[in-house]
């Protein structure tokens, strides 16, 4: 039996409630005794459900399996969904297939899909798992990229690539340090295709990006639960313009809650303020890692304690603001002597603390104040625009 059709009497049998209910070596004997060799690939499925779950609800739903590294290093659910809004046509080519996710979603709007991986263990769960998925038009091929580029002769509408960006210490940061290197192959990429989107690690540097993606035309960087997940780069052959760039937060479903591009007539003012003013204003996280805050803050008259700061205050009322927005109740210079009589003046026991651009971390914070985590206010550390260190006290709005 095939350890795909094994995975399907896992699912059948309940083994869900045994690996909840059980001690795991126990649970991986009695797999052992009923599946066989698959029977670690089978505890590796019990051990992610509830993962997969939460970031592949489709996934979960039609008892699909995954490997671990697939899973770890795929696109969730809904910024997949996001993703197949920006590009169509005709034909795609994924150069890094992994567990397909992004395939499934590009395959509603394009006729076919071409995926690529070099693992044939992997290739071999993501064709059973696109049979249950009922999708028809993806074609998966066991090839690297590099070996595919070079071969090939047909013409795509679109090239997508999400490179492999870890090794045994972590996340790269470095566009060249991709496996496969990206950059090194957008001579042939270019060849067969006027168009390429990339997905690309959270921590790169957008300066960086600017300098060495050829043809980039947009760069998006997208949010979910103001986290960044995802940047993505349109390039587009021969494009030579001004790069636009835009900050996207998305909801589980995929769909955005708040968009904003960069405006090209637009001059930052030196203009800030550590003035009480009615509200506090601490911006998306994608409006932050994309460089727009400065920006959009001086479009809706809100004054950023200082270029370094990514909270402000405002006497404005901002009732779509891109991010989150509290009533401000003081701002606090920050001396621990003076601080801890506030909290004592303002019976604050418990808290949400959250720090930018300070010298202490959240932890060390709450050690120092001895401060519970949680309740209706919410302290800002950080650091105004002449280095002073204050405190925020605010509540929501």
């Amino acid at each position: 039996m095939h350890k795909y059709l094994k995975l399907k009497e896992v699912f059948k049998n309940k083994w869900f409630m045994l690996y909840r209910n059980e001690q795991p070596h126990k649970v991986i004997l009695k797999l052992k005794e009923a599946f066989g060799e698959d029977s670690s690939w089978l505890f590796s499925q019990l051990q992610y459900s509830d993962k997969v779950k939460d970031k592949l609800p489709l996934w979960f739903d039609n008892q699909c399996g995954i490997t671990v590294k697939s899973y770890e290093q795929s696109s969730s659910q809904a910024t997949a969904t996001y993703k197949s809004t920006l590009i169509n046509g005709d034909i795609l080519l994924d150069l890094c297939g992994g567990l397909g996710v992004d395939d499934t979603y590009f395959s509603k709007c394009f006729k076919k899909v071409v995926s690529l991986d070099p693992d044939d263990d992997l290739n071999d769960i993501v064709k059973f798992n696109n049979i249950f998925l009922n999708i028809e038009n993806i074609v998966r091929k066991t090839i690297r990229a590099e070996d595919f580029l070079g071969q090939n002769s047909l013409k795509f509408d679109w090239v997508y690539a999400d490179a492999d960006r870890r090794n045994d210490i972590g996340s790269k940061i470095k566009l060249e340090s991709s496996s496969p290197d990206i950059l090194s192959l957008t001579a042939p990429i270019f060849d067969i295709t006027n168009q390429l989107l990339l997905k690309l690690s959270p921590m790169i540097d957008l300066t960086d990006l600017k300098k060495k993606v050829p043809f980039l035309k947009h760069i998006y960087v997208v949010s979910l639960k103001n986290e960044v997940k995802e940047i993505l780069t349109v390039s587009e052959k021969n494009f030579i313009g001004e790069v636009s760039v835009s900050a996207v937060a998305i909801d589980y479903t995929g769909l955005p809650l708040n968009i904003y591009s960069n405006t090209a007539d637009i001059s930052i003012e030196d203009d800030f303020s550590t003035t009480h003013q009615e509200y506090i204003y601490d911006p998306d996280v994608a409006l932050a890692k994309s460089g727009l805050w400065m920006e959009y803050a001086q479009k809706n008259n809100i004054k950023p304690l200082s270029l370094q700061s990514v909270y402000a205050l405002s006497p404005h009322n901002i009732n779509s603001f891109f991010g989150r927005k509290f009533i401000c109740k003081s701002v606090v210079p920050f001396n621990k002597k003076e601080v801890k009589a506030y909290f004592k003046t303002n019976h604050i026991t418990k808290a949400n603390i959250t720090r930018k651009n300070f010298v202490l971390k959240v932890d060390e914070i709450r050690q120092v104040f001895k401060m519970e985590d949680g309740g209706d206010d919410y302290l800002f550390f950080t650091t105004d625009g002449v280095g002073r260190k204050i405190m925020l006290h605010g509540v929501k709005a």
